[in-house]
């Protein structure tokens, strides 16, 4: 809680950065972790043929702890187990050593490798599987009649503020004439 991160990358690390994040570590209480965090993504599905679909690729390109939550909205969470969450310093020192920090940078960086190739196995995946699924007729048509309402309701709106109509006077300026008249 309230803590900050010592090295942050959306790239393989290298054990001298490990090292470098670490030189300084702040002399507080409480632990720091060494993480590495997996792709995690979240699609809302229209229908559930697609997100089924979505769901059937995901697993099959290694994401074993993706899921579908059904309720109001179909949700497909694409998510793996690739993670890796150790302690490495308490209370401002190392509780490892350099050969320990030496194995998890290459843990991390094994994953990091294994996660970008399920990115593109899943990639592969989802373009094979569009390419043959498409829309139906019966998508394309709803399309369709959504995209003619919404443009005979601009037109509409247009019409309305076209034949709007111009204030009327109030009087006022009738009753200044008549005055400006009778003097």
């Amino acid at each position: 809680r309230g803590g900050g991160w010592l090295l942050v990358s959306h790239d393989a690390v290298t054990f001298d950065q490990v090292c470098n994040a670490l030189q300084d570590l702040p002399q507080t209480p409480g632990f720091v972790f060494f993480k590495f965090e997996p792709f995690i993504l979240h699609v809302l599905c229209r229908t559930l043929p697609v997100a089924n679909a979505l769901l059937t690729a995901a697993v099959g390109a290694g994401y074993r702890n993706s899921g579908l939550m059904a309720g109001t909205k179909l949700m497909v969470a694409i998510r793996s187990t690739l993670s890796l969450d150790v302690p490495v310093a308490a209370n401002g020192a190392l509780i490892v050593d350099q050969s320990y920090l030496s194995i998890l940078t290459d843990l991390a960086n094994q994953k990091f490798a294994e996660n970008a190739a399920r990115i593109d196995t899943l990639r592969a995946a989802l373009q094979e599987k569009w390419a043959s699924m498409g829309p139906s007729q019966k998508e394309i048509r709803r399309a369709e009649k959504r995209q003619q309402r919404k443009e005979a309701k601009i037109q509409a709106q247009a019409a309305k503020k076209k034949n709007a109509t111009v204030p009327r006077n109030t009087g006022d300026e009738e009753e200044g004439e008549e005055e400006d008249r009778a003097s």
